[in-house]
This record gives structure tokens, sequence and C-alpha cells, in this order.
């Protein structure tokens, strides 16, 4: 099947997850880990589905997500801080509480939650934290590509 095709389904169900298709093939097909969406293991595939599978790696390695709000970007398990992975490969006795804390539940009182940051963080990192600014806006995050992607969904 046609590579950029399967890279927009993934793209689709990636940034469409209100729709009652993603939400059903989500529910039929993947399921949430900490490293994100990943393909349940069936019997039976479909072409399309196997297809999807094989590009699956494409959008989380060329892209990150676009805070606004930061209402709906996960702090710890999305990629969002600069070009870097997901901040909880470098965090230290994360308790699993905390890992479904948003970005915008990490500002306090107009500034970054520095003292929480630190506790769990590496220096380097929180110091990369400090200098992003503080997410504001009203609008929904939401997923931008690097260059990879884009040539790809081209």
């Amino acid at each position: 099947m046609n590579e950029a095709f399967m890279i927009k389904i993934e793209w689709r169900l990636l940034t469409e997850k209100d729709s009652l298709w993603v939400q059903v093939i989500r529910g039929k097909y993947l399921r949430k880990t900490e490293a994100g969406w990943v393909p349940r293991v069936t019997g039976r595939l479909s072409n399309l589905w196997r297809g999807v599978i094989r590009v699956l790696h494409y959008i989380p390695e060329g892209s990150m997500w676009n805070i606004n709000s930061g209402m709906q970007t996960l702090f710890w398990t999305d990629r969002w801080l600069q070009d870097g992975p997901p901040l909880a490969i470098f965090a230290i006795n994360l308790p699993e509480a905390a890992r479904g804390i948003t970005v915008a539940e990490m500002v306090m009182n107009g500034s970054w939650n520095e003292a929480f940051a630190r506790v769990f963080l590496p220096e380097d990192i929180v110091e990369q934290l400090l200098l992003h600014p503080i997410p504001q806006g009203i609008e929904t995050d939401g997923l931008f590509g690097g260059s990879p992607l884009q040539d790809a969904l081209r």
C-alpha cells in the first residue's frame, strides 16, 4: 500500500481523537502505553492495518506537540520540549500518579513549577524547561511535524 496514505491515516489517528472512527480503531487495534499508542497483537490483520502498523514510528519521530494552553499535552510522556524525547526518560523515581500531569498543570502563579521539576529531572533538562515559554493560549494543543514528517505527508 502507498506509504504516504498510511502516514496520513496515522496522522488522523493522532489528531482526530474525538472522531468516532478513531475511537473504534484505538479500542480495537491499539493500546496506550508510556511510550504512546502501540498496536495490539491480534491474529488476523487487514492489509490496510498492516500498512498503518508499518509506518507507526514515522510521526512520533518527526513531530512534537505545539503548546498553546498546555491542557492537552502530557508533561512527562508527550514530546513537547525542544527536539528532545519525552521527559519521562529523564525522570528519576517519578511516581505513577504524576505521569498524567499536563504541561498546564506544571505552571504555578505564571511560571514553571521549578521546585517540582528539580525533584525529578536532571539540571540541564530543568534549564531547558525554564527557557521554554509558559503556556498561555486558550487554543488547544496540536501536533506539528518536522521535515521528515512533512516530506512523507506530501
